[in-house]
C-alpha cells in the first residue's frame, strides 16, 4: 500500500515463485488504485479479487505485508475468504 500526496492509495500485489527451470521469477500481478478508506476489508476483498483473477488462490503460500494496524484485519479477512 501507498498513498500518495494527494491522498490517493496505490496498492501492488507482486508475485514471486519458482519456474519449471528451479530459477525464481518475480511478477507484478496488479498496479490498483483503491478507493478510500483503505481499511483491512477493502484491501484483502482487492487481494483476494486478484489471485482469482490470475487463479492462484491454491498457490498461495506466504504473503508478506507491513505492521500496519488495517493489514491484521486484512489477513483476517483473507483467511476466511481462502478457507471458503
Amino acid at each position: 500500500m501507498w498513498t500518495s500526496n494527494q491522498t490517493i492509495s496505490y496498492m501492488c500485489v507482486v508475485a514471486h515463485y519458482i519456474d519449471k527451470h528451479w530459477r525464481m521469477q518475480t511478477r507484478v500481478l496488479a498496479f490498483m488504485e483503491l478507493d478510500p478508506p483503505h481499511s483491512g476489508n477493502v484491501m484483502a476483498v482487492a487481494l483476494f479479487e486478484c489471485v482469482t483473477e490470475w487463479k492462484i488462490e491454491n498457490k498461495i503460500v506466504s504473503i508478506t505485508l507491513d505492521n500496519a494496524s488495517n493489514n491484521d484485519s486484512a489477513v483476517r479477512d483473507l483467511k476466511a475468504m481462502f478457507s471458503v
